[in-house]
């Protein structure tokens, strides 16, 4: 994918489902020559936020460990590795909490081509839908 108005950059969005858990879902989204990720949602993932905070920063969050029930949202943090500080999906604005059924995978897809501004054939969609 590109935008026109960034044509040095080009991204990738990668949206994955676990072969083990049907309701594991993770949605990615990065820039694609740095192969910096940029944002990630994770639907029954397991994920430990850093010890250590270089900045006032998610003061909160240190440390926070999601287990897969906990769902959650990564942020790219400059200075971190890639998208390791993440979010509990209740004190963020992204809108599908939660995906419990196989139902909820589709608006959970479309909320993040929302949030990422993503201009394809997913907008005739997302008219379409009540998000």
């Amino acid at each position: 994918m590109h935008a026109e108005e960034e044509p040095d950059y080009l991204f990738l969005l990668e949206i994955s489902r676990s072969a083990k858990n049907n309701l594991k879902i993770t949605l990615h989204f990065q820039e694609d020559n740095s192969k910096i990720g940029l944002l990630r949602v994770d639907y029954s993932g397991k994920h430990k936020n850093p010890h250590e905070i270089k900045r006032s920063l998610l003061d909160r969050f240190a440390a926070k460990w999601f287990d897969y029930r906990e769902h959650h949202i990564h942020y790219y943090v400059e200075s971190y590795n890639q998208l390791a500080w993440a979010i509990p999906s209740v004190d963020n604005d992204f809108p599908v909490k939660s995906v419990t059924n196989a139902n909820d995978i589709f608006p959970a897809t479309i909320a993040f081509a929302r949030k990422i501004n993503l201009k394809t054939e997913f907008e005739n969609y997302q008219n379409e839908l009540a998000l």
